[in-house]
């Protein structure tokens, strides 16, 4: 026969070493994010760099006499559109974790457009695979804990679903592009019927603002 108080001690344990393993998550993710924070302030310096010289030297050129009759050049068409920025090729856990947590959050204030594009609907691509419901609380004292259980259960399941559709992908980058491609092709179209009624049933409880979360349809097959 089990003894109760061993088993009791037994699930206090497991739940100890499931904590210890969500806070060394944490931790993990968060020096992602100071990574990528880093990378997005040094491309602002550089680009900032880049618009002065730039400035200074058409400054220059029109301070410069000019024959008679000569025009004003027009800006060369052919100069190459700057780059849209790369993020790092992070894990899913890292943008679900930066989404929810960040301060501020990402749909509150984030000067790279692109990104928070690009995370807003990956979170949402990563939200169909919860399909029992979420519900997060960013008043609980365990919310980041909470965050980041979900973070790690719903890569589980990404992974394993492109994993059954030929897809290897693992970083966010790769992850997002694939999804798209299923998204476009209607294979995600069951899953995103039943969000839709999660929502409708109020099974999900989304800190995140209402605008950011049923951004998906359903597409033809």
């Amino acid at each position: 026969m089990i003894d109760p108080v061993e088993s009791v001690q037994s699930e206090q344990v497991n739940q100890s070493d499931e904590r210890k393993m969500i806070r060394h998550q944490v931790s993990v993710i968060n020096h992602f994010i100071e990574q990528a924070k880093r990378q997005d302030e040094r491309l602002d310096a550089m680009e900032a760099k880049f618009d002065a010289q730039k400035s200074t030297i058409e400054q220059i050129a029109e301070c410069q006499p000019r024959p008679v009759g000569a025009t004003i050049p027009a800006s060369d068409p052919q100069s190459p559109p700057k780059r849209r920025r790369k993020a790092f090729n992070v894990p899913l856990r890292a943008i679900w974790y930066e989404w929810y947590t960040s301060e501020p959050r990402l749909w509150v204030k984030c000067t790279n457009k692109p990104k928070r594009s690009d995370s807003k609907l990956l979170v949402a691509y990563l939200k169909l695979f919860l399909d029992s419901g979420f519900k997060l609380d960013d008043n609980d004292s365990a919310y980041r804990d909470d965050v980041m259980s979900l973070a790690l259960l719903v890569e589980e399941r990404v992974l394993a679903f492109l994993s059954q559709h030929g897809s290897k992908s693992k970083g966010a980058n790769a992850v997002l592009k694939m999804m798209r491609l299923l998204h476009r092709t209607g294979k995600l179209n069951g899953r995103i019927v039943t969000h839709r009624r999660l929502i409708a049933a109020r099974a999900i409880v989304d800190p995140s603002p209402a605008y950011t979360q049923d951004v998906l349809d359903t597409r033809s097959e």
